[in-house]
């Protein structure tokens, strides 16, 4: 497996002592921390798995992540750059190496344009390759992820949830990123299409070298996928580690209690 294209350390991201505030209430004056003194390391070329319950701080993790929501305090790297240190020029670079996938499918998506146009745009956006050349490569994305050409001429309202959200991480390897952020992708989807995208999403990751960071709060789809877990709650990080020993030997009460819920799941 490959490790990436960046620097060569060990960890694609960084998080040291970060915290985020938002603001609140009348006039703003109360303050809820969504992140509180967060640090944890992300390493190259694997799957980390970020869990916890809604209100946990998942997403803002990802937004801070994504060069979305600066932090109150702390350190923020990403592929050994800090994403709000950078001029408008790099952080376009940047931008290109870390990529997401949300949980809307269909929200993702513009509704007007056609999948081969969506596929094509981070493509035009970056001017990668020549323009002659980018649906053929619009093509050859599809495929990566079990469409054919002909969904090109498409629009998302004729695909299903399963369908769009290939659509999505086909847009999202059009740049070649190297970190791969994966908000919720499979929850709102059925069980059935769940495994079919979880699938997809472990052989890309294999295949390409890429560095995946899957949020979730079903602790059972982590543990399918992850080599690693980050346990969050109440915008905290209780308890990380590789995936086997954080569930089979759970140092926190927190982890034990999600560990216990896992198990009286059916097989």
């Amino acid at each position: 497996m490959s490790v990436g294209r960046g620097d060569g350390e060990a960890n694609a991201i960084r998080l040291k002592n970060v915290s985020v505030t938002y603001s609140a209430g009348l006039l703003a004056r109360r303050q809820t921390r969504a992140l509180d003194d967060v640090s944890l390391e992300i390493p190259r070329g694997r799957i980390t798995g970020i869990v916890g319950e809604s209100g946990s701080g998942k997403s803002t993790l990802s937004r801070v992540l994504l060069g979305l929501q600066r932090p109150a305090s702390g350190s923020v790297t990403v592929l050994g750059e800090d994403p709000y240190g950078l001029s408008s020029g790099a952080w376009k670079a940047h931008r290109r190496k870390v990529q997401a996938v949300f949980q809307d499918s269909g929200a993702s998506l513009n509704p007007r344009l056609t999948i081969g146009a969506s596929v094509r745009e981070g493509l035009d956006v970056h001017r990668i390759g020549a323009p002659t050349g980018r649906a053929r490569r619009a093509a050859m994305l599809l495929g990566q992820v079990g469409l054919d050409e002909d969904y090109l001429e498409r629009v998302p309202l004729t695909l299903s949830g399963g369908q769009r959200q290939r659509v999505n991480i086909a847009r999202a390897l059009a740049v070649e990123p190297e970190v791969l952020i994966a908000d919720e992708p499979v929850s709102a989807l059925d069980l059935s299409v769940q495994a079919q995208v979880l699938q997809l999403i472990c052989r890309l990751q294999k295949d390409l070298g890429l560095t995946v960071l899957f949020i979730s709060h079903d602790l059972s789809v982590v543990k399918a996928i992850c080599d690693r877990i980050v346990v969050m709650r109440r915008g905290q990080v209780v308890e990380q580690g590789p995936t086997r020993r954080v569930l089979e030997a759970p140092q926190h009460p927190y982890t034990m209690q999600l560990g216990s819920d896992l198990l009286e799941l059916p097989a």
